[in-house]
C-alpha cells in the first residue's frame, strides 16, 4: 500500500516537474520573441517565471532524495568496509531528514507570516504564500524519502 501510494506520488511530481519545465521554456520563448520582434515583452513574466522556478526546484527535490541523487563528495570511500558504509549512508540520510524536516516548518511558518501580511508579488498582485507552501510540503516529503532511504534494505540502496 505504501510503496503505491508512494509511486503514486512521485509520479504526479515527476509530471509536475516536466510539464514545469515545458511551460517554463514556452514562457520564456514567448517572451523573448515578443520583446524583440514587436517591442512588448510579457507583462509579469518575471515573476511567474520566479515562482515556476521555485516549483521546479522544491517539487524535484522528493524525487532527487528518493533516487539518491544528490550532489556528494566521497574522499573516504575506499577506507570504509560495506558495514560501515551502510552506517554512514543511513546516518547522513537521517541528517538530511531533520535538515528538511526544519526547513519544511520554518518555511510553512513562513508561509503563514505571508498570508497574514497578505504579500503579493509586485506586478501582477499574485499572493506569495501558496508558493510557500509548497516549498514547506516538498520539504516534508524529502523528509519521508530521505527516511524511507536510511531504512532502505542494503540490496535495494545499490539500486537506482
Amino acid at each position: 500500500m505504501y510503496r503505491r501510494v508512494a509511486n503514486w506520488f512521485y509520479g504526479l511530481l515527476s509530471i509536475l516537474t516536466a510539464t514545469n519545465v515545458f511551460a517554463m521554456m514556452a514562457l520564456t520563448f514567448v517572451d523573448v520573441l515578443a520583446r524583440y520582434l514587436f517591442n512588448a515583452p510579457l507583462k509579469g513574466s518575471y515573476e511567474v517565471l520566479g515562482f515556476m522556478l521555485a516549483v521546479l526546484v522544491f517539487g524535484s527535490l522528493p524525487l532527487i532524495t528518493r533516487d539518491r541523487e544528490h550532489i556528494s563528495v566521497e574522499i573516504f570511500e575506499s577506507l570504509a568496509n560495506p558495514g560501515l558504509e551502510r552506517v554512514k549512508n543511513s546516518a547522513v540520510a537521517l541528517c538530511c531528514a531533520a535538515i528538511l524536516l526544519l526547513m519544511g516548518w520554518r518555511m510553512w511558518v513562513h508561509a503563514g507570516i505571508l498570508r497574514e501580511g497578505q504579500q503579493i508579488t509586485g506586478y501582477l498582485e499574485m499572493p506569495i504564500y501558496p508558493v510557500a507552501w509548497f516549498i514547506s510540503a516538498t520539504c516534508f516529503a524529502s523528509a519521508l524519502s530521505a527516511i524511507g532511504v536510511a531504512f532502505m534494505p542494503p540490496e535495494e540502496r545499490n539500486a537506482p
